[in-house]
């Protein structure tokens, strides 16, 4: 986890196993990442996009995106996310997650995955079936026929 490369590309702030908000790049639980290895807001919306089960780690993993590495000149580069603006790398070989926190890591991005899905399903629209025009009638023959049943008991009765 140590090591003096930080990422040219957006600043993240969360916790690269846990994705839990760090304190100046402190996890409480995780200890200190460089601020390369922290994950952004765009990051962590994309990990709750895939599904992480079954996962499978490799021997070094992007810490970002836990993705494939690999060499460019001393450094390592996330293969996937090696350009543009959200740039994941270059890492040093200590700044690459190995399979147990691969491994961690996956299990919370698969919980955030399965809680964005059960908040999707909850905000779906509810659909509301009006009655047909023919269950209408039908209903109405039926309100009619209840009526003069009602009303012939109650003539009966007096």
């Amino acid at each position: 986890m140590a090591g003096g490369h930080g990422g040219r590309g957006r600043q993240g702030s969360l916790c690269p196993v846990c994705l839990r908000a760090t304190d100046a790049g402190r996890c409480a639980s995780h200890g200190q990442w460089n601020r390369g290895q922290l994950l952004t807001r765009y990051d962590k919306r994309q990990a709750a996009r895939v599904h992480w089960t079954p996962f499978e780690p490799a021997l070094h993993a992007c810490p970002r995106c836990l993705g494939a590495v690999a060499a460019r000149g001393s450094a390592m580069v996330c293969i996937e996310h090696d350009h543009g603006a959200n740039m994941h790398g270059p890492f040093q070989v200590d700044e690459l997650l190995c399979a147990a926190g691969q491994r961690e890591s996956a299990i919370a991005r698969e919980r955030i995955g399965r809680a964005r899905d059960r908040r999707a399903r909850r905000q779906q629209p509810i659909d509301i079936q009006l009655p047909s025009l023919d269950e209408l009638g039908d209903v109405a023959r039926l309100a009619g026929a209840v009526a003069v049943v009602a009303a012939t008991l109650a003539f009966l009765a007096r």
